[in-house]
């Protein structure tokens, strides 16, 4: 009588070599990114959410996108409550210098506007500048704050004005005792009537501290620290001096960064897997099973079956016992009885099995079902485990048409059982036994179980 098993755990995708995952759009990765600039991750160091590059890069542009702007916006907030940068002064982090600047060009765009001057600037400040440098000028129009408006800064000279003497004198700027004169940030030139404007940079000492850059405007100038840029993988140190490694994988999120070990480098990070049975992915993060039973890296005899298992292999082979002969490369018949009934209580046939799964399977899941390949009306089936089940993690169950071995209680420790499931089956008062030996190997469930 001939009898099917069905294996469910392949069904199951147990095999992490063998997991599919659905393709996710960039819109998603896009969405996850921004997300998590919002919750100013950090984006060079974002978890995986999926095997593709390009996934990869639109999330991280993101989220860096959403980060950036929120720290600007920042910066700019500052220069329009305080009037000042200086409160930034005090950390030289990465976001810092970026609402820094952002505050500074705020407030070239609001000098601007106390001194009538276009917001269009014509000062040679990088793009993004010039645009928040006019929107703080073109928002800020006169006295909306409720101040007074700024005075005209004082003329030099110290004889009192004498208007009769100035009115035919054409000076461009201002007057004092028939002399033209000029406002503070401007000199005459050599007509002696047109005031032209002072490059305070230009000056041996220059007005500006260390560690500042003069920017020459119209009638002043305005001072803004050395700003120095980081590459990916690096932030400024505590002074704002120089940019130092940032290590990925001592960040919030570097257990998630590799799937198995993190190692820093400069400027970067690298995965490493664990020395045998696996390899890295191209993403150069995860870890890939490599199946030795496929490359034929194994060491198996040609006695022996290779068994390939998460991270390894098993070489597997089995010997018929006393009165059976090999019908396969899994099955052993028995020979034909004397009508004993000591030969007729021996299985009819046993045959083995090899199955693989990880310590967190659910419990409880049916990993192998057996029973007659077609039914007949009165069959009466029983199923038991006659050997194998140390610790009692497996039970047999009675199912429609057959049985199932069935994992009830779980296995936190990978391990290797050999269960022997006997099933009964009584058809028209004949009762005919059959013996599964089934392999099992349980594997860790994550990588970082492994040691080595």
């Amino acid at each position: 009588m001939d009898l099917s098993v069905i294996v469910l755990l392949s069904l199951c995708g147990f095999l992490r070599g063998q997991e599919t995952t659905d393709p996710i759009s960039l819109d998603d990765c896009c969405k996850d990114g921004k997300e998590r600039g919002q919750e100013s991750q950090d984006c060079t160091s974002l978890p995986l959410i999926s095997e593709s590059t390009t996934c990869r890069i639109a999330q991280e542009q993101c989220c860096t996108a959403v980060l950036e702007d929120n720290i600007c916006t920042s910066g700019i907030n500052v220069a329009k409550d305080q009037g000042s940068c200086d409160a930034l002064l005090s950390s030289s982090t990465c976001e810092t210098k970026t609402a820094k600047t952002c505050c500074e060009c705020c407030l070239l765009g609001r000098a601007a506007q106390e001194r009538g001057l276009s917001c269009d600037l014509t000062l040679a400040v990088w793009y993004q500048c010039g645009l928040v440098s006019r929107a703080c000028c073109v928002d800020r129009s006169p006295n909306s704050d409720g101040k007074p408006a700024p005075e005209l800064p004082k003329a030099q000279g110290d004889a009192q004005n004498t208007e009769d003497q100035c009115k035919a004198a054409g000076c461009s700027q201002s007057c004092f005792n028939g002399s033209c004169a000029c406002l503070e940030g401007y000199k005459l030139k050599a007509d002696a009537k047109t005031c032209e404007d002072i490059n305070e940079c230009l000056s041996v000492t220059g007005p500006c501290p260390s560690g500042h850059m003069c920017f020459n405007t119209v009638g002043s100038y305005t001072c803004q620290r050395h700003s120095v840029t980081c590459g990916r993988g690096y932030h400024l140190n505590a002074d704002g001096s120089r940019c130092v490694d940032i290590d990925e994988c001592a960040l919030p999120t570097g257990g998630h960064i590799c799937s198995y070990r993190c190692h820093n480098t400069p400027g970067s990070f690298l995965c490493t897997c664990p020395a045998t049975g696996y390899t890295l992915a191209p993403n150069g993060r995860s870890c890939q099973d490599i199946d030795e039973c496929v490359t034929s890296t194994h060491s198996c005899s040609e006695s022996e079956s290779c068994f390939n298992i998460q991270g390894g292999y098993k070489c597997l082979n089995f010997d018929c016992p006393a009165n059976y002969r090999r019908s396969g490369d899994t099955r052993c018949e028995r020979l034909p009885c004397n009508q004993t009934s000591e030969c007729l209580a021996l299985p009819v046939r046993i045959t083995y099995y090899h199955l693989t799964f990880p310590t967190k399977i659910p419990i409880p899941t049916n990993i192998f079902r057996m029973g007659p390949s077609n039914s007949a009306l009165g069959d009466d089936i029983e199923v038991a485990i006659v050997d194998g089940n140390q610790g009692g993690y497996f039970a047999a169950k009675r199912v429609e048409q057959g049985g199932v071995l069935v994992v009830q209680k779980p296995i936190a420790l990978p391990q290797d059982f050999e269960i022997s499931l006997e099933m009964k089956l009584r058809r028209f008062g004949h009762l005919s036994v059959y013996l599964f030996k089934i392999r099992l190997f349980v594997t860790p469930d994550e990588l970082s179980h492994i040691s080595e």
